[in-house]
């Protein structure tokens, strides 16, 4: 079937309206374009403006609902407010740079883990305490600028999510909170396959042998 762009502009709308905020929809179960009915007439007059030729670029370069869903996941953890034309202005850079550090995520978070156990050595910590929030504050791993992928794995080993829980804080750091929840949530069933491949817990305890 020739590339129209719809299918990229429906995962578009589900990425955004329904998958990162909608508990019960995950968008990597579709194997088709649900509400297509309901999304054909938005399309059509997206279609014969600007807006539709991007799509269809974006269709042409990501066929596959699943490809197009890691583009776009790429984008929202960076800004939940993105549009397609941030895309282009891109170059598409921000996908590219997140596929690259999941088809090397071992060698990536390997190096991320052994970061987190040098830091807590050199300043005599427990990892626990980089992973909880003190004096109602965001817990320290979430200011030190890692990326979603590794958060992941974080929460994975380190329950980031239920240990902060039933965490208040500040209005400044409540938006970021959200946000980091539901980025770790969201994003998880896009990049599974590349996370999954791999025991972290078991290369954890051979990173805490190597250093111990």
């Amino acid at each position: 079937m020739v590339s129209t762009g719809f299918k990229a502009y429906a995962t578009y709308i589900f990425i955004k309206n329904l998958h990162f905020s909608n508990s019960t929809f995950d968008v990597m179960k579709l194997t088709g374009i649900p509400l297509e009915k309901k999304l054909i007439d938005s399309w059509n007059n997206k279609r014969r403006k600007k807006d539709g030729l991007k799509f269809k670029a974006i269709e042409d370069e990501c066929s596959n609902i699943h490809v197009l869903a890691l583009l776009y996941g790429s984008y929202y953890v960076k800004n939940p407010n993105f549009y397609i034309q941030d895309i282009f202005e891109d170059n598409f850079e921000t996908y590219k740079k997140n596929l690259v550090v999941l088809k090397n995520i071992k060698e990536v978070l390997t190096n991320d883990i052994k970061c987190v156990i040098m830091n807590c050595k050199e300043n005599q910590i427990r990892p626990k305490t980089l992973f909880v929030s003190s004096n109602n504050s965001l817990p320290k791993i979430l200011k030190m600028g890692y990326g979603v992928n590794t958060l992941i794995v974080f929460d994975y080993l380190f329950d980031i999510l239920k240990a902060n829980e039933n965490l208040v804080v500040n209005e400044l750091e409540k938006e970021v909170l959200q946000n980091v929840r539901l980025n770790i949530r969201w994003m998880y069933p896009i990049v599974r396959s590349y996370i999954d491949k791999y025991d972290w817990k078991a290369i954890t305890k051979e990173i805490l042998e190597i250093t111990k």
